[in-house]
């Protein structure tokens, strides 16, 4: 499966795409089915490629040098 990703939209503070790429997964475990049976991509690009950005980069973008990405916790656990 694979999610392309492109606008910057927000759900329960983080990106919408990546609140439902986990979802998704948590649901598929809640039914058993095993990690190594699901395979999924997530094609991050445009307005929400910042979504991705270490801390440091992250403030740079938004033009904060306190700012912290919400998304970056999701985004290590996706990972893996």
């Amino acid at each position: 499966m694979v999610y392309d990703v492109e606008d910057n939209v927000i759900e329960a503070g983080i990106g919408k795409a990546l609140y439902y790429v986990r979802g998704l997964l948590q649901a598929y475990r809640a039914l058993g089915v095993k990690g190594d049976q699901i395979h999924v991509s997530v094609v991050v690009h445009g307005a929400a490629a910042y979504w991705l950005l270490k801390t440091g980069a992250y403030q740079k973008a938004v033009g904060d040098p306190f700012a912290f990405n919400p998304n970056e916790g999701i985004v290590q656990d996706l990972v893996g």
